[in-house]
C-alpha cells in the first residue's frame, strides 16, 4: 500500500462514517508520517499546528 492508497482509503472512511474528508494538513500528516517524519521535520505550519492537527487526526481515525 502506497501513502495515496492510505490517504484515499482514510479519506473514503471518514466520508462514509463521519461525512467528513481529509483536509489538507491531514492528508500531509499521514503523507509525511509514513514517509517516517516526525512532526517537526514537516513543512508550511508551525510543529505546534501539526501536533495539535495530528492529535485531532488520530483521534479521528480511531473513532470511525
Amino acid at each position: 500500500m502506497t501513502p495515496e492508497d492510505a490517504i484515499q482509503v482514510a479519506d473514503e472512511v471518514l466520508l462514509a462514517r463521519a461525512r467528513n474528508r481529509l483536509t489538507h494538513i491531514q492528508r500531509m500528516i499521514l503523507r509525511e508520517s509514513w514517509a517516517g517524519k516526525g512532526y517537526e521535520s514537516m513543512e508550511d505550519y508551525t510543529s505546534q499546528h501539526i501536533k495539535n492537527e495530528g492529535k485531532k487526526l488520530w483521534d479521528l481515525l480511531s473513532e470511525v
